[in-house]
């Protein structure tokens, strides 16, 4: 990891059954600097995505949380900077900063992966429909969820975005466009190997919750929401089932009375297809 940092950190680590040397090779690492330890979980099964992750953060302690994958890494600065950020900051709960795009062999294929980072509330995040945040950039304050099991149920294809909204919460977010973590795309990861449907589905699941616990305006939650169905939509099209397409564009309207110019081009433009191909 390559931090240089005065604070206490404690590496969790969720092997569930991985089918390569994970095991292997986290046997075999050595922990250098005292305040520095790492503890393993090797599960007898495999429990999903879902299910390690709740497992893991049932183990959690510390006053901060970093959320790594396994495939991405971190880059030499990244804890002593984002840490210092938010023990000066009492009111901000979540730094995250930019990152490089790597290939399979650990090969930069792009220097800055977000154009736009997100900083302000929870509101600013629905706005920008979550992009322009990437989850092996954040750091958070521990929110102290005794059940997360209550949050991502164990079907749930995606952690990172119920971690974020519910470590957020009502605090501030704050941005960074230094480069300090590396994303990895891999072709078998689980972003690459879920369908877009599927992704977008628990999505709006975990969007929906944040109305019950007031984080969030209305109005955001459903530009979010709608451009989840928008995603939708276009998948839809390129399976050519052009009657669920219109179907989720027509929800996508009903949540956005006054959408942006820019969900509106969109919106539109997904019409005029869904008719030239209805008419072909």
């Amino acid at each position: 990891m390559e931090q240089d940092t005065d604070a206490e950190v404690e590496i969790l680590v969720g092997n569930d059954c991985s089918t390569d040397c994970t095991k292997d090779i986290l046997e075999k690492i050595e922990i250098a600097p005292d305040n520095f330890s790492m503890k393993v979980f090797n599960h007898s099964q495999n429990l999903g995505v879902a299910q390690n992750f709740c497992k893991l953060m049932e183990e959690v302690t510390g006053e901060y949380i970093v959320f790594l994958d396994g495939d991405d890494f971190m880059l030499p600065g990244k804890l002593s900077t984002q840490l210092d950020i938010l023990k000066k900051n009492p009111e901000v709960n979540l730094v995250h900063h930019n990152v490089c795009e790597v290939n399979e062999d650990g090969v930069v294929t792009k220097q800055r992966r977000i154009k736009k980072g997100v900083a302000g509330s929870i509101n600013d995040i629905f706005k920008a429909c979550q992009s322009g945040i990437q989850s092996c950039s954040i750091v958070v304050r521990n929110p102290y969820i005794k059940d997360w099991s209550v949050i991502v149920p164990k079907d749930s294809k995606i952690v990172d975005l119920p971690f974020l909204l519910h470590s957020l919460g009502k605090g501030k977010v704050f941005y960074l466009n230094d480069v300090l973590s590396a994303y990895r795309v891999i072709d078998s990861s689980i972003t690459r190997t879920t369908s877009v449907l599927t992704f977008e589905k628990n999505t709006r699941f975990h969007v929906r919750q944040t109305i019950d616990f007031g984080y969030a305006k209305r109005s955001f939650i459903n530009t979010s929401l709608a451009a989840s169905y928008i995603r939708s939509a276009s998948a839809e099209i390129v399976n050519k089932k052009l009657k669920l397409a219109s179907i989720y564009v027509w929800r996508a309207l009903r949540l956005l009375p006054y959408p942006s110019n820019e969900l509106l081009r969109t919106l539109l433009n997904l019409i005029k297809v869904v008719i030239k191909s209805a008419k072909s």
